[in-house]
């Protein structure tokens, strides 16, 4: 995946590998859920960006797991949630810099 950090000059590329797992599905309310779990593993190599005229440069990685509730009665996804952490590791004007950015998301759709 094409992404593009700091102040958007440079071109990044993410390497994002999912695992979905079917864990069960139920009869909720009249409706049939599938029950979906979700591991990532994240990671960008030889990453450059410049961010209020600095530039940097390093790797990072990260990993992350979710949930997915999808009705299949009506095709419709009903609840995503997400944790991400990211592990930045750059160097600029000869410092290094390490620091852990999480994510956290939680989407719920209306029937």
């Amino acid at each position: 995946m094409l992404f593009y950090p700091g102040d958007g000059e440079f071109e990044n590329f993410m390497k994002i590998q999912c695992l979905f797992t079917l864990d069960k599905v139920k009869e909720k309310k009249g409706a049939l859920v599938a029950y979906i779990s979700s591991v990532y593993n994240i990671s960008v190599e030889e990453m450059l960006y410049q961010q209020s005229g600095k530039f940097f440069e390093g790797n990072m990685t990260g990993s992350g797991k979710g949930i997915i509730r999808y009705d299949l009665t009506r095709g419709k996804k009903v609840l995503e949630r997400m944790d991400i952490g990211m592990k930045w590791n750059v160097t600029f004007e000869d410092k290094h810099l390490v620091e852990t950015m999480n994510v956290n998301t939680k989407t719920k759709w209306k029937k």
